[in-house]
């Protein structure tokens, strides 16, 4: 076993499980602290948009400089972000918290991946993909049902804040000696232009970027919908959350398994056609009928990320990985601050399940464009 596998794995889980505990709640946060659905789609779009701003420049870095001291950074950025959520409710700060945020979980994304990519082994690659996105999946399933139990405790927002930031001060430091290094190589511009204008390349970006519009929906509207037209509790949103991920963790690891026998194009469909009606039935206002709905979305998931992870490591020049993964997480981030902005204000105002089940429906459309294009997905 690689031992720098497990490394970057286990690390990569604890600062996923904080970097994800909150997401979900903060819909709920927001709303409690007097916040408009307009305001909360706000902070989520310039979160989004500073991502944006960072993606480029933070993974052209990774093929420049050590992954591990951007890392570093990243975490200390997030330190700070978590120290000033405890120290302010007033919204425009709260905006400048959100550009903060985003940056440093972007260059945070942008280093783990491409070091990831640049350690694992080629030959062990699917083995290796499962280890790191299994252990992804259950620190990020324990910790938010931690949180709903902590915030269901009546354990205040403030304390909680605190704590991460603490944990992140360390883990910046920590990371910084236990991380292995990576190769560094210096491209210019024209090289990543033909890695990403060729057709098939297009379409991947195409499809992540109708992908990702869920996540906005997500952050604006997921918690809220729990809450709000569920009617569940902290405690029980914590647990619909988690033990809804949990089967994540199963799924990479028997897709890493069956890979080659179920080929690479049909998991991306199969995670599509998952995600996308799963996202819509979730909506139905039966609490077991939605958890239900809401695992096969996140199995979906666990599919599409799969893929997203191996087609990338085929289609793309592991030389220049830094720069052409920032690529994706360009895209992604895009359909998340568009979807944040449009899709906050209809929640208050519409209901909940509305942006939940359209941007299940634009994950439906990803996945007819696969259908169209097939043989463009076909990677070996």
């Amino acid at each position: 076993m690689n031992k720098q596998i497990i490394i970057i794995s286990i690390f990569n889980g604890i600062v996923r499980m904080l970097k994800t505990s909150l997401f979900f709640f903060w819909g709920i946060y927001f709303a409690s602290i007097g916040l408009s659905g307009f305001e909360i789609g706000a902070f989520f779009s310039v979160n989004s948009f500073a991502s944006i701003l960072t993606i480029l420049p933070s993974g052209l870095s990774n093929d420049r400089f050590k992954s591990k001291s951007l890392i570093s950074i990243a975490l200390t950025l997030a330190s700070i972000f978590y120290f000033g959520m405890a120290s302010t409710t007033s919204f425009p700060i709260l905006i400048i918290l959100a550009a903060l945020i985003g940056v440093s979980l972007k260059i945070y994304d942008s280093s783990s991946d491409s070091l990831f990519y640049r350690t694992a082994e080629k030959e062990n690659f699917n083995k290796h993909l499962a280890i790191f996105q299994s252990l992804n999946y259950v620190t990020i399933s324990l910790g938010i049902m931690l949180t709903g139990y902590i915030i269901g405790a009546n354990i205040d927002y403030k304390s909680i804040f605190i704590s991460i930031a603490i944990i992140f001060l360390i883990l910046a430091i920590l990371g910084f000696f236990i991380l292995p290094k990576n190769d560094t190589t210096k491209f210019e511009i024209i090289h990543y232009k033909k890695d990403i204008f060729k057709k098939d390349v297009l379409l991947f970006l195409l499809v992540i970027g109708l992908f990702a519009i869920h996540f906005g929906v997500e952050g604006t509207s997921y918690g809220l919908f729990l809450k709000e037209t569920l009617g569940l509790s902290t405690l029980k949103t914590g647990l619909y959350m988690g033990l809804a991920i949990l089967p994540m963790a199963i799924s990479a690891i028997i897709i890493s398994k069956k890979l080659k026998n179920w080929k690479a194009k049909n998991i991306l469909l199969f995670g599509l056609l998952l995600s996308g009606f799963g996202h819509i039935l979730m909506t139905i206002k039966i609490v077991e009928l939605s958890f239900l709905f809401r695992t096969i979305h996140e199995i979906g998931d666990s599919a599409f990320f799969f893929f997203l992870y191996y087609g990338t490591s085929k289609i793309f020049s592991l030389d220049r990985i830094g720069g052409n993964t920032g690529i994706i997480n360009f895209v992604s981030a895009i359909g998340g601050a568009v979807s944040s902005a449009f899709f906050g204000p209809i929640g208050e105002n519409f209901g909940y399940d509305i942006p939940i089940a359209v941007s299940g429906g634009t994950t439906l459309l990803a996945a007819l464009i696969v259908i169209i294009f097939v043989k463009y997905f076909d990677h070996k």
